[in-house]
């Protein structure tokens, strides 16, 4: 059996956030609460340490783990099932979306801009869809601008132009 937990932290991977990504995160901040969407093994929980912060994540080692680990609420669902009438000040995501099927992007984005009027989220665009990772078109599914700031970081890591949003 795979176990998730154990390779996260037998891994090499630097999980430390860049200082220059935690200012651009909070720079967009409002209000006292945020909606982690994707957070994995609680990689971005201590940028909103004064936040009322819920986590959620599709995989329950995650979540079991960040429970153990960290104060917040942390909930275990896909996008796709989940929903709730809670309004969040912000709602964040660091490439999550990416891995929705195109033929459920439109209702979980739409569910998004329902929880909150305050997205921070930045998402590849420019690449070839693949099995787990769809280039989607999050400024008209979104209906936002991005805010651009981000692109001078995230090329830094990657290949394809990652906004912020």
């Amino acid at each position: 059996m795979f176990d998730y937990i154990e390779q996260w932290q037998n891994s090499t991977f630097d999980a430390s956030i860049p200082s220059e990504w935690v200012g651009l995160i909070r720079k967009y901040l409002k209000g006292k609460s945020v909606l982690d969407i994707g957070c994995g093994m609680g990689r971005f929980v201590g940028v909103f340490d004064d936040f009322d912060y819920t986590g959620l994540d599709i995989s329950i080692p995650a979540v079991k783990f960040c429970k153990s680990k960290y104060k917040g609420e942390f909930i275990c669902s896909d996008l796709v099932t989940f929903d709730t009438k809670k309004k969040y000040d912000n709602i964040f995501s660091w490439v999550t979306l990416e891995h929705v099927v195109p033929e459920h992007i439109k209702g979980v984005c739409n569910k998004i801009k329902r929880w909150s009027d305050n997205l921070i989220i930045t998402e590849p665009m420019g690449f070839p869809s693949g099995v787990y990772c769809f280039d989607h078109d999050y400024i008209k599914l979104l209906g936002v601008k991005p805010r651009e700031e981000i692109n001078s970081i995230t090329k830094i890591m990657t290949n394809e132009t990652n906004l912020l949003f």
